[in-house]
């Protein structure tokens, strides 16, 4: 595999040095620098059981599932670099204690963008994050108040960076 890697290097080069140009893929692949990846992936089961009632224990966190993928690339034209980054949750339904009040199952998208780079000779770097970007309405099984409020909704964070 790496070496099939090697001479699609040489090949990109000598097609770079002839001023052909490149193929759309290859000119893409060029811009984003090859940097497409699944960044993570996690998830999270906990079971407890009161073995003498043969019940759930209460307020057990529900199971859960993240991934997560990036784009890392040279934008614009090299200057910089630019991230776009994005993550799916989903939350099952917990099993629930007698006591426990009832949640529904529910989903998240979470998504970002981010630059960073030179500015005016100091570092900079630029990042919008979007949590809950399709704004779902959901109850959290561990929020102190899902009895009687939703969680909350879309939430937008923008962040600067400036070196001195």
């Amino acid at each position: 595999m790496q070496r099939s890697l090697e001479g699609f290097g040489r090949v990109r080069a000598a097609l770079e040095r002839a001023g052909e140009p490149l193929p759309l893929r290859e000119r893409l692949e060029a811009i984003l620098d090859e940097a497409v990846r699944l960044t993570g992936a996690r998830g999270g089961l906990v079971r407890g059981t009161n073995r003498a009632r043969r019940e759930p224990l209460p307020l057990m966190p529900p199971p859960r599932i993240t991934l997560q993928a990036e784009l890392h690339g040279r934008w614009p034209h090299g200057a910089g670099r630019a991230s776009l980054a994005a993550e799916a949750e989903y939350v099952a339904e917990p099993r629930l204690n007698p006591l426990d009040l009832p949640v529904d199952d529910y989903a998240l998208l979470h998504l970002g963008a981010g630059w960073e780079g030179e500015t005016g000779g100091r570092p900079v770097q630029v990042s919008v994050r979007v949590r809950n970007a399709t704004n779902a309405a959901y109850k959290d099984f561990l929020s102190r108040y899902k009895a009687f409020a939703l969680n909350p909704g879309r939430d937008v964070l923008v962040r600067m960076r400036i070196g001195f």
